[in-house]
């Protein structure tokens, strides 16, 4: 998480549904606040998109962290589905022309009527935050992609629309950078995500591994979420999730085509230093259950430099010889 100062939130409690206590109507102020505190790398690339099309980039990232954090920050089961449904309702709402309920589903609500968000992607993101609800484990890599697709895949496809990108072409790339992102979110977090009782690394691969672990089968193929693994136990799997979103930010990058020239710089550098937060972890021997591994200051400056100075294609060039 980023250091930088918590936002400003304004507040909407005028719905009974939901217990008037609840934060959950908390909602900064100013959309471009939460980009800078929940994600520091996003800030940095937004930075480089036009003014106009960073203040609809900061409004979309905005409604979409604040649809994850009503899931992760919610105290019960039953608490995050009223909350689900809260955000459901509203954007039933938005797409039959009726005003919103919650203030963060305005941010919503302006994108919808301005860039054309469609409604599929938009329930598709708050369908893979349900399946944050409970504890669960990940059966294969095909639940995993799907997983990926909800909750990152439709965000390309809504960064797209931000953008103004309407060539059906770019859409493939789009949900492929979204996925390569999320898959690397995924193995950076393992050991955070294994304390709130969740585990995006496929069972089935874990299944395989159990020969080469030195923990007993027991630990690793059962939902007991109160014996951690170690390191060395997911440590091929972990690889394996990297090696997966590897060719997932082939295809997304080779995508950049698709955006207007005034944008690609933005999507290339976030892209870049997400490649490098999954580099870095196999430089560190995929250690993700000691802490999260990220990416130092200077790391950051040297990829943007690449792309500042160099434009995004010499920037991937150059990041493949040198990083």
């Amino acid at each position: 998480m980023s250091t930088a100062a918590k936002p400003d939130i304004t507040s909407n409690r005028s719905d009974s549904k939901v217990d008037a206590k609840d934060d959950f109507f908390d909602v900064p102020t100013d959309e471009s606040s939460v980009i800078r505190f929940y994600s520091r790398s996003f800030a940095t690339a937004s930075r480089c998109l036009p003014l106009a099309v960073r203040g609809d980039v900061e409004k979309l990232y905005a409604w979409c962290r604040w649809c994850d954090e009503a899931v992760d920050s919610a105290p019960s089961f039953e608490v995050a589905q009223t909350r689900l449904s809260y955000l459901r309702e509203d954007v039933t709402r938005i797409f039959d022309g009726h005003p919103v309920k919650h203030p963060a589903s305005q941010w919503l609500a302006d994108l919808v009527e301005s860039k054309g968000i469609q409604k599929v992607d938009a329930l598709a993101l708050l369908s893979g935050m349900e399946m944050d609800l409970k504890s669960w484990w990940v059966r294969d890599e095909e639940e995993l992609l799907r997983y990926c697709y909800r909750v990152a895949g439709v965000v390309g496809l809504m960064m797209c629309r931000v953008m103004g990108v309407r060539d059906p072409a770019a859409e493939r790339h789009a949900v492929d950078l979204g996925i390569a992102m999320q898959l690397t979110n995924i193995a950076r977090d393992v050991k955070e995500d294994w304390h709130l009782g969740r585990c995006y690394l496929p069972r089935s691969w874990l299944e395989s591994e159990l020969p080469r672990t030195t923990a007993g089968p027991e630990s690793l193929t059962t939902l007991d979420f109160s014996r951690a693994p170690t390191s060395e136990d997911v440590r091929s799997c972990v690889e394996r999730l990297l090696n997966l979103a590897e060719s997932h930010y082939q295809s997304g990058l080779s995508g950049l085509k698709y955006l207007p020239s005034s944008c690609r710089k933005a999507i290339c550098l976030a892209a870049l230093v997400y490649r490098e937060i999954g580099r870095e972890i196999l430089r560190r021997k995929a250690n993700v259950m000691e802490g999260r591994i990220a990416l130092s200051r200077v790391r950051i400056a040297w990829i943007a430099s690449l792309v500042s100075l160099g434009g995004p294609s010499l920037a991937l060039k150059l990041y493949c010889k040198n990083g």
